[in-house]
């Protein structure tokens, strides 16, 4: 039982980690120069599409 509880706890904590990483990730924009402060590698390039920060080549 107590086992079973560690589990689901575990499972509980991963996924809500996983949605705020997701949730942490988008950023909202109307230009370009909303997205100064989003996070891309090195040889892509932030741009605003349909409302969000993505990187793009």
């Amino acid at each position: 039982m107590a086992k079973t509880l560690k589990v689901v706890y575990t499972v509980i904590l991963l996924v809500s980690l996983f949605l705020l990483l997701i949730a942490a990730t988008k950023q909202r924009c109307k230009s370009r120069v909303d997205c100064k402060t989003y996070p891309c590698p090195i040889p892509k390039v932030k741009s605003c599409l349909n409302g969000y920060c993505k990187c793009v080549r």
